[in-house]
C-alpha cells in the first residue's frame, strides 16, 4: 500500500521526484525522531524535526501548486484567477510557518517567538536575494555577457518593489518614531506594534498588484475526465496537509532550540532560529531556480525570485499583522531597514540601464552575506 501512494505521487510529479530512495530516508528520519522524543534526546530531537519539517514544507509545496494548477485548467477558470490561486499556494509555506510560530509565541506569551516569526519572514527575503543573485551570476557566466531584462516583463514587479520599500520604511520609521518619543516623556509601554490596519492595507495592495498582473481571459476548453479532477484534489489537499505538519515541526523544534539553549553557544537563538527558518522556507522552493537558470531558463527563474520578494511581506505579513499584531523590536527595526535598502538597491540594478551582469550579481550576494553576519553578530 506504501509503495502503491508513493508510485501514485511520483507519477503526478511528472517524475520530478527522483527517486524511491528519498521517501525510504524520510521514513527512517521519521522512526528516529519518534525514538529520540521517547528517550527525550533534544539536540537529536531539533535536528530531525528541522530536516523532516525542512522536506515537509518543500516537497508538498510542489503537490499544492501542481494540484492548483491541475484543478484550475480542469475547472476553466479565468488565467487570473488561477495565477490568484497559483500565487497564493506559492506563498502557504511562509504564510503557515509564520502563522504557527506568532500564534504559538501568543499562546505561550513568549515574544521570543514572535521575533523568530518576523525574522523569518524578513529573512527569507534575505535568501530569496541572494539566491537571485546566484541565478545572475549562472546567467552572464552561461551567455558570456550580460543580461537583458525585459522591462515589459518586470514593469509591474519593479512597482511592486517600490511600494515594498516604502512600506518597509514607513514601518521602521513608525517604530523609530515610537521609541524616540516612548522615552522623551517617560512611558511605560514596553513595546510597539504594526497596526492592523495597516497590515490590512498590506494585503489589499497585494490584491491590486495581481489585478494589474492578471492578464484576462479564460483557459481554452478542455476535457478533463472525473478521476483526474479528483488527483489534482488529492494532490492539494495531501500538499497543505504535508505544509501544516512539516510547519508544526519546524515550530516545535524553534521552541526547543529557545527553550532549551540547544544552540546559545552559536549565538543569539532567536536570530539564528529565524535565519534557519528563513532557510528552509526560501532556499527549497526557490533553489529550482537556480537549477532553471542552469539549463538556460534565466527568465523565469527572474521571475520566480523577483516577483517573490516583494510577494512575502505584501501577503504573508500582511495577512498575519491583520490578525495578530506584530511587534516592532531591535531585531525587526533592524531587518526591516536592511531588507528595504536591499531591495531599493535590486530596483535600482534592473532599471539603470535594463540589465543585471556579473558584478551586480556578485554584490547581491556579497551585500547579503554582509547583512546575515551584521544580524549574528551586531545584534544584541
Amino acid at each position: 500500500m506504501l509503495i502503491y501512494f508513493i508510485d501514485s505521487f511520483s507519477h503526478m510529479q511528472g517524475g520530478r521526484i527522483k527517486s524511491f530512495l528519498e521517501y525510504i530516508t524520510i521514513l527512517v528520519f521519521a522512526a528516529a525522531y519518534l525514538y529520540f522524543h521517547i528517550i527525550n534526546c533534544i539536540p537529536l530531537i531539533v535536528i530531525l524535526g528541522l530536516a523532516i519539517g525542512g522536506w515537509l514544507v518543500f516537497r508538498p509545496s510542489e503537490w499544492t501548486v501542481e494540484g492548483i494548477s491541475g484543478l484550475a485548467r480542469a475547472l476553466k477558470l479565468s488565467h487570473y484567477f488561477a495565477g490568484v490561486l497559483i500565487s497564493l499556494a506559492s506563498n502557504l509555506p511562509e504564510l503557515i510557518m509564520l502563522s504557527l510560530t506568532i500564534w504559538r509565541g501568543y499562546a505561550l506569551g513568549s515574544i521570543e517567538m514572535i521575533d523568530v516569526a518576523v525574522l523569518t519572514v524578513l529573512s527569507s527575503i534575505s535568501f530569496n536575494l541572494m539566491l537571485l543573485g546566484a541565478v545572475i551570476i549562472i546567467g552572464c557566466r552561461r551567455i558570456r555577457g550580460f543580461i537583458k531584462v525585459p522591462r515589459e516583463a518586470l514593469h509591474h514587479e519593479v512597482e511592486a518593489i517600490r511600494f515594498t520599500v516604502v512600506v518597509l520604511l514607513s514601518i521602521f520609521a513608525l517604530g523609530t518614531v515610537d521609541v524616540l518619543f516612548s522615552i522623551k516623556k517617560a512611558s511605560n509601554i514596553d513595546l510597539f506594534y504594526i497596526p492592523r490596519e495597516a497590515s490590512a492595507l498590506l494585503v489589499v495592495s497585494y490584491m491590486v498588484y495581481l489585478i494589474f498582473m492578471g492578464k484576462g481571459g479564460r483557459e481554452e476548453s478542455h476535457e478533463h475526465r472525473e478521476k483526474e479532477k479528483l488527483r489534482y484534489l488529492a494532490m492539494f489537499i495531501a500538499g497543505i496537509i504535508g505544509i501544516f505538519v512539516g510547519s508544526e515541526l519546524l515550530v516545535r523544534s524553534v521552541e526547543l532550540i529557545i527553550g532549551e539553549s540547544v544552540i546559545e553557544h552559536l549565538g543569539n537563538p532567536v536570530i539564528l532560529s529565524g535565519l534557519l527558518m528563513g532557510a528552509l522556507a526560501a532556499i527549497p522552493e526557490h533553489g529550482i531556480a537556480i537549477m532553471l537558470a542552469g539549463r538556460g531558463m534565466i527568465n523565469v527563474s527572474l521571475g520566480n525570485l523577483i516577483g517573490s520578494v516583494s510577494q512575502i511581506v505584501l501577503l504573508v505579513l500582511g495577512l498575519v499583522g491583520t490578525v495578530m499584531p506584530i511587534p516592532l523590536d531591535e531585531y525587526v527595526l533592524f531587518q526591516l531597514v536592511v531588507t528595504a535598502l536591499c531591495m531599493w538597491s535590486l530596483k535600482r540594478s534592473i532599471v539603470d540601464d535594463g540589465k543585471l551582469d556579473l558584478i551586480e550579481g556578485s554584490m547581491l550576494v556579497i551585500v547579503q552575506l554582509f547583512v546575515i553576519i551584521l544580524l549574528l553578530r551586531g545584534v544584541i
